[in-house]
């Protein structure tokens, strides 16, 4: 490995409490699948026991393919390693080349009692095995694992991070917010860059559902929609390897709790530009290229009210204004009504007035303007 070379995010997710899920592990293998959009020579992985109250012990981890080439996962030259509560590390670095264009999995043998206390919601997807360590049958190319495997969606247990070390320079996209943006639209950006050539520039996904830039989880959840976006800035975009580019969307999770006070700079929503000043300075501060984005129609949300429509456009209209951003996504635009503007277009709209269907997601990665990744 080439000690001039840096390491960049290649697959990533934001870490937040999951105890409130119930979910524990003994004896038995996690398999989850790794989101690779950046190939390398060379990778490690980020191990999380973030929110964890106890140690938690991993026997022996692996990484392998869909064509099954397989590699064991070493801590300091040793199969197994102990993390305490509160604590992230790093694998050793490996010897083991990936690129986007296949699918690797990443197996965890959790041989004690372990509460899953950290990890990710998200659109990926985990097996757990029947008893036991299974790690040797993959290394033995057994086609019948994931059959044999109970699956699980929408969580990402135990890591945040996969990196890549290559030789030709290379960079990451953060996309952060909450689950406006953390719908699989990043999916459609990805294919964007292939087509058009933009190979070495990674996706990272440090979005959260229910996540909000100025307050964070409520008590009773438990941490499960994570601290909030100003909070987890640093860690989970400045404290990032190899990002260059940041996508910004506040989402309407502020939105909602604005239209719950009274507090006047909340109802006019004046702290959640603020916040994204904030975010934007940091961001130019560490030299890295910002792209903001519009808020898309609510209606139809339980929450819609004259109030909320008013705070969204103001929000709006100052991020499509400003000189905070290199450049602006405009959602809103892109997605809305041109004779109702507070509604979806009934081609994005799966049939509820808010939810996105898949056209309309789509349609937000050809929101993302990609000059700005080949001229800078």
């Amino acid at each position: 490995m080439n000690s001039e070379t840096k390491w960049v995010g290649s697959f990533s997710v934001s870490a937040t409490n999951l105890t409130l899920t119930n979910i524990q592990f003994k004896n038995e293998t996690i398999l989850i699948k790794l989101n690779i959009t950046l190939g390398g020579k060379f990778i490690r992985i980020k191990f999380s026991n973030l929110y964890g109250s106890l140690p938690l012990k991993i026997k022996e981890a692996c990484i392998y393919s869909e064509n099954l080439v397989y590699s064991s996962i070493f801590f300091n030259g040793n199969h197994e390693t102990v993390i305490s509560e509160k604590e992230e590390i790093y694998s050793d670095p490996l010897e083991y080349t990936v690129n986007s264009a296949e699918n690797y999995w990443l197996g965890i043998y959790i041989e004690n009692f372990t509460e899953l206390s950290t990890g990710n919601f998200s659109l990926l997807s985990y097996y757990i095995s029947e008893k036991g360590n299974i790690l040797n049958e993959l290394k033995n190319k057994d086609t019948d694992i994931l059959h044999n495997s109970e699956y699980r969606n929408y969580l990402v247990p135990f890591i945040t991070n996969v990196e890549v070390n290559n030789e030709i320079p290379c960079s990451s996209l953060i996309i952060f917010g909450d689950s406006g943006i953390a719908n699989g639209w990043h999916s459609h950006l990805i294919k964007r860059f292939q087509i058009n050539n933009i190979l070495n520039i990674a996706v990272l996904s440090q979005e959260i559902n229910g996540n909000r830039f100025l307050h964070s989880c409520p008590d009773q959840l438990k941490g499960l929609y994570g601290s909030s976006g100003l909070s987890r800035f640093e860690r989970d975009v400045l404290k990032q390897n190899g990002v260059k580019f940041l996508i910004l969307f506040p989402g309407i999770n502020d939105l909602i709790s604005s239209c719950k006070t009274t507090d006047t700079s909340l109802s006019n929503g004046t702290d959640i530009i603020n916040a994204l000043k904030i975010c934007s300075t940091l961001a130019k501060e560490n030299n890295i290229i910002i792209i903001g984005c519009t808020i898309p129609p609510v209606y139809g949300c339980k929450y819609y009210s004259d109030r909320l429509e008013n705070i969204r456009i103001t929000v709006n209209q100052w991020i499509r204004d400003s000189e905070d951003f290199d450049s602006v996504a405009d959602f809103d635009s892109f997605l809305c009504n041109p004779v109702e503007p507070e509604k979806l277009k009934k081609t994005f709209d799966n049939g509820e007035y808010f939810y996105i269907n898949d056209t309309g997601v789509k349609a937000m990665a050809e929101c993302i303007d990609l000059k700005i990744f080949s001229e800078k």
